[in-house]
């Protein structure tokens, strides 16, 4: 009788130590950081491509060089994500982000002229959960907070403070408990139409 109750008390011991590994384990998984990449910057690339053509060719336009080519080229915007779950289906966090959506060139016979704008953002994330699963994750979130444009180019450069806005109506995060990947349909600063990642929970 004593070995029976000794082997239950172990029994019961190793199975309180399981129990408080796993709720470990689940506790220190509430956060994730990621990593994205995004194209297309909402109303960054406007912004970008109206500064970019009037600080390289503003001047070109006006004088009688008029025959040349120009290349205006999207750039992609780098962002990091850092989130903690605050609720079985919602999240919060920071997210920051610098990207320069456009590159301007402008280029005759005598003359070359360059220009770009970029910026850098920082935003008050939420995400909120459609499904979860052991693999697969459905989501979308909302971001807003500010940002720095730096506008340069032969003719000047521009620093002014704007509005930094995400909008992502469906995500999908796919992954285990440790690394995962994202694609995402987004609207804002961080990119528009699709915007890619992947992360660590931890």
């Amino acid at each position: 009788m004593k070995r029976f109750f000794f082997l239950m008390t172990l029994f019961g011991l190793c199975f309180a130590q399981i129990s408080a590994n796993e709720h470990s384990s689940n506790e220190s998984k509430k956060n994730e950081i990621s990593f994205k990449l995004g194209m297309f910057p909402a109303a960054e690339s406007i912004v970008g491509t109206f500064s970019s053509v009037f600080f390289s060719i503003g001047d070109s336009l006006s004088n009688s060089e008029k025959d040349g080519t120009s290349e205006l080229l999207p750039l992609p915007t780098v962002s990091v994500e850092y989130l903690r779950k605050v609720a079985d289906k919602h999240a919060i966090g920071v997210s920051a982000s610098f990207g320069a959506p456009t590159l301007y060139s402008y280029e005759t016979n005598s003359t070359k002229k360059n220009a770009s704008i970029m910026y850098t953002s920082v935003m008050f994330k939420w995400r909120g959960y459609y499904m979860q699963g052991d693999l697969l994750s459905l989501y979308g979130g909302l971001g807003i907070g500010a940002e720095v444009f730096f506008a340069n180019g032969d003719n000047g450069g521009l620093l002014t403070p704007f509005v930094s806005f995400q909008g992502t109506p469906i995500g999908v995060k796919i992954g285990n408990d440790a690394f995962f990947g994202t694609m995402e349909c987004t609207v804002g600063s961080e990119g528009s139409l699709l915007t890619i990642g992947g992360g660590i929970n931890f």
